[in-house]
Formats: structure tokens, sequence, C-alpha cells
């Protein structure tokens, strides 16, 4: 009967049997509670499976840089700088220019006419100096000096430090060294710039920092050449690396690595560079080297937008040069160009001898710019002088014993050059030969 009172319950209030069924117990509770908890460990285990994908930018290929041509169409070194010159330091002559008298900022190419008015003034370089805070405050804007403010240092090793490694503080102090704030320093570089008749090269402070440290490419070269001269700055300045010690005030060596590429490859004989940059001059670059012919050429690159394009330049106005040295062929051995030398004073000398033998011109002889005799007219009876219109200017051609000198030279240039050079100048020195009849043998110049 009970049973079927509850089913009849069931029915008219159609609810479940496990609410019929009354609260659930204890053990019933937590065993309700366990179950999804099982059921998130699932989901976290499919979700671990299955990580969800993160979209992104894709990255782009790096695309490779397109060579530069080394020479342009109409066969000049392709220059990229806004303004080069390249002039052959011995002669003066001018190989390639491209805006080498436009007045620009030079950066810390200043720093070479800094170190000429140091040595000018006649710097110590075994004197010491001690980088002060004021060091510090007036190179603040550029590159990070690696001289500490309290460290002492020779002179000589600061004269490293700004010419190797562009060290500002070491510029500024050596200044105070000679007794100079960095603004008479700076007028000091513009005084010393119009001594070497340098008319566009100002300076507004001996670092480089100031923008209104202008040359041009030209002056550039002028400037660095005067410090090539120098038999301290040379060296300094084609140095690939250099170690300063500190005297006191600080501990260790610093290691500093020169900042012209070409003088580290080792590939040129540089003779001397400096490099320079600030956001006004972009990058800069003067630099000397010889070539294989034994040509020095002083180069000025300014205005270069990237940092290695000023290297790049240099690289290819230097096989610019060296392949028309290839093609024009080697110079003259010295032998042969003193020979030369020798040959063309011994003409001269002897044409000059023969004309003071001539007889004294006749006062009825017919005035310079006259009428010519007419063709046919009588020749000089024999044995009759010549005049001297008729006389020679050069020697009779070379001997036997100059052209067996000769040949024996260009079969074996490596063991006669000594032998050449004195068969040369025998030939050179020899009287000019005479004829049977007493006439002057005509010759021609033979080059």
């Amino acid at each position: 009967m009970r049973t079927l009172f509850l089913t009849l319950l069931l029915s008219v209030f159609a609810l479940s049997p496990a609410d019929a069924a009354g609260p659930p117990t204890p053990s019933a509770r937590g065993a309700l509670a366990k179950k999804p908890a099982k059921k998130k460990a699932a989901q976290k285990k499919v979700a671990k499976k299955k990580p969800a994908k993160k979209k992104g930018k894709k990255r782009r290929k790096a695309v490779a840089a397109k060579p530069v041509p080394d020479l342009t169409e109409d066969g000049k070194p392709n220059v990229l700088a806004k303004n080069a010159v390249v002039v052959d330091l011995a002669t003066g002559e001018v190989l390639y220019e491209k805006g080498a008298d436009v007045p620009v900022p030079i950066a810390s190419v200043s720093k070479v006419a800094a170190a000429l008015a140091l040595r000018e003034e006649g710097l110590d370089l075994e004197g010491k100096q001690t980088i002060s805070l004021d060091d510090h405050k007036v190179t603040v804007r550029g590159a990070t000096s690696r001289l500490r403010v309290g460290a002492t240092f020779f002179n000589g090793d600061l004269l490293k430090a700004a010419l190797i490694a562009s060290d500002n503080r070491a510029v500024v102090a050596m200044g105070r060294a000679i007794g100079l704030d960095p603004a008479k320093f700076a007028a000091k570089m513009t005084a010393l710039a119009a001594k070497l008749g340098l008319e566009h090269t100002k300076f507004g402070d001996p670092t480089g920092l100031d923008e209104h440290n202008v040359s041009t490419a030209r002056e550039v070269v002028k400037m660095l050449k005067a410090a090539l001269a120098d038999p301290v700055l040379q060296p300094i300045l084609s140095m690939p690396e250099a170690k300063v010690e500190p005297v006191e005030g600080a501990k260790g060596s610093i290691e500093y690595v020169n900042t012209t590429r070409p003088i580290r490859a080792g590939k040129w004989n540089v003779l001397g560079a400096k490099t320079g940059f600030t956001n006004p001059a972009r990058y800069c670059l003067a630099i000397a080297a010889k070539l294989s012919d034994g040509r020095e050429v002083g180069m000025a690159f300014l205005g270069a937008e990237g940092k290695l394009t000023r290297f790049g330049d240099f690289s290819r106005v230097v096989k610019w040069l060296e392949k028309s040295v290839a093609e024009q062929g080697p110079p003259l051995p010295e032998a042969l160009q003193a020979a030369e030398a020798a040959k063309e004073a011994a003409a001269i000398e002897a044409a000059e001898a023969l004309q003071a033998e001539a007889p004294a011109g006749d006062e009825d002889a017919p005035a310079d710019g006259a009428e010519a005799p007419a063709d046919g007219a009588e020749a000089p009876a024999d044995g009759a002088e010549a005049p001297a219109a008729a006389l020679v200017e050069v020697p009779a051609a070379p001997p036997a014993e100059l052209a067996e000198a000769i040949e024996q030279a260009t079969a074996a240039p490596a063991e006669t050059p000594a032998a050449l050079a004195e068969a040369l100048q025998h030939a050179a020195e020899a009287p000019v030969a005479e004829a049977g009849d007493g006439q002057p043998q005509h010759a021609t110049k033979g080059r």
C-alpha cells in the first residue's frame, strides 16, 4: 500500500526519483562534488593536446644588398660620398674630384688640425695630464670616452687615443696641457689652417662635435698631407691599434683599435687616415695610401650616408688607380731615367759647343724673317763651313755598346741596372761623330 501511495504522489507532482528520495546523505554529497572536478581535468588535458595557434606577423626574408659597381658608365670610380677628391701628393695633380670645393662639416677629421696645432705649440709628449670633470662636460655630446675622470695619462698616449680611436676627452685634456681652453684651442686651429692656405677651413671646437667645424675635400687632403709630414703624427695615424696605460687614478690598460678599417685590414699600404661622424657631417674619411707604382695618393670622402660607404669609396678608387697602372705599365727604372736625363743634358751641351764654334754672321746676311734663297741656289763648296742653321741639335745615335746594354737589360733587368746606367751615361758623354768630308753628321732625336 505504501508503495502504491508513493507512486501516486510522484505521478501527481511529477517529481524525479532523486528528489523524491530526499536530501542526499554525506557520502552521496561527496560523490557528487567529485564528478565535476574530473570533467574539468579532462578538459584541461584536451587543451594541452591542442594548443591554440597564435596569429602573428610573418617575418620578412632578409634581402641581400646589391653590390655597388666599381666604375661608373664613363669609367670613373663609383664614389658615393657627396664630396670627394683624389690627389697625387707628390705632384698635386687632381686624379678625381666631386664637389671638392664645397665647405661642409668634417666631424672628427678636425682632430688632424688639433694634432697639428698641439705639435706647433710644442706639446710635451712625456708630460702628464689628468682627465677632469670639465673634460667630461665639454664632450658629453660625443661618443663614450674610455678615459676615466680622475685618471692621469702621458700626453703621448692621449694623442694616440685622439687620433686612433677619436677620443674627445683626450683632445680637450691636451689643449689644457698647452694652456688653451676649447674656444682658444679652436681659434688656434683656424689660424693654423689659414697659415696652410686653407681658406674654407674653420673650427668651432677642437673635437669636431661642433657643426661649424667645416672644410672642403680638397683642403682636408692638404691638412692630412701636413700631418703625414710630421714624424710624430704619421706613425700614429697609421697604427692599427695601440695600448694606453694610465699613470695613476685607474687600473688596467686601455686597448684602442683604429676606426679606419683599411688600416686594420692590412690589404693596402695606408700612410695614415682619420675618420669622423656627426649627424650634420655624416660619415667622413681622410686617407692617404701608396700605390704599387710608388705614387702616394691623398683622398677625402665627406658626407657619405653609410658607415662603410667611405671605406668602399676608398677601395673603389684604389682599384681604379691600380687598373690604370696595369694598363700603362710600370715606370722606367731609376737607372734608365737617370740615363735619359744625362743624354738630354749631353745633347744640349754638344749643340751649344757646335754653335760656339760656328763663324759669326756676316753683316750683309739677311735679317731674321728675310726671304730665303730660291730653290736651286748654289750650295757651299765642299769643305766650306756650313751655316749655323744647318748644325745638328742632338748628338749622334747611341753607339753599339749602348744597344747591347739595352738588350741585356731587357733580357735580365734584375741583374744589369748598374751596367745599363753606366753604358747609357758613357754614351751620353760621347762626342758627336764627324763625317768623312768634315761636315757635321746629321742626326735625329731618338726618344
